[in-house]
Formats: structure tokens, C-alpha cells, sequence
């Protein structure tokens, strides 16, 4: 009986090591809009500002995510901190 458990644990054991293993390795990012009408595009690597006008930050807000999307990037979370700021939290697989 103590062989058939050991075997078991040791099956159960490198089942969940196998699904560890097999998990998606992601990149992260975010597009941030602050007041001043200012966009922030950060990555671990990188930072990217855009200015921006009243009429036109929106649509500046948008086109941005839509390049993002474009080149890989998963939009998995928008928050709204305050009226002000929005932050979008984009993740792309890692190759």
C-alpha cells in the first residue's frame, strides 16, 4: 500500500511540475493618461510621452491602444484612479 501512495505522489508530483513549467511567460506595459493632457507609454525597457490638447485626448488615448494592440500588445485591465487618470495595463507574450 505505502508503494501505491509513493508512486501516486510522485505521479501527482510531476503532474503539477509539468503544468508549473508549461505557464505563459508574459511582458507588461501600461498607457497612462494624467492631467496636462500628457500619455505615458512605459514598458520595463522603455518610456514614451506624448502631449496631447483637450479636444483631442481621446481620440490620441485610443489610437494609442489601438497601435499597442497592433504590435502584440493584450489590453487585461483599464482602471480609472480618478477623473484625471486612466491606466491601461497591456501584457504580450514573451517569444
Amino acid at each position: 500500500m505505502k508503494l501505491k501512495s509513493f508512486i501516486l505522489t510522485i505521479g501527482l508530483s510531476m503532474f503539477a511540475l509539468c503544468g508549473l513549467l508549461a505557464q505563459d511567460k508574459y511582458e507588461y506595459a501600461t498607457i497612462k493618461y494624467t492631467t496636462g493632457y500628457t500619455i505615458t507609454f512605459t514598458t520595463q525597457d522603455n518610456e514614451e510621452v506624448t502631449k496631447s490638447t483637450m479636444k483631442d485626448i481621446s481620440k490620441d488615448l485610443i489610437k494609442k491602444v489601438n497601435q499597442s494592440v497592433g504590435l502584440g500588445w493584450e489590453v487585461y485591465n483599464v482602471t480609472a484612479m480618478s477623473l484625471d487618470t486612466h491606466v491601461y495595463f497591456l501584457r504580450k507574450k514573451k517569444n
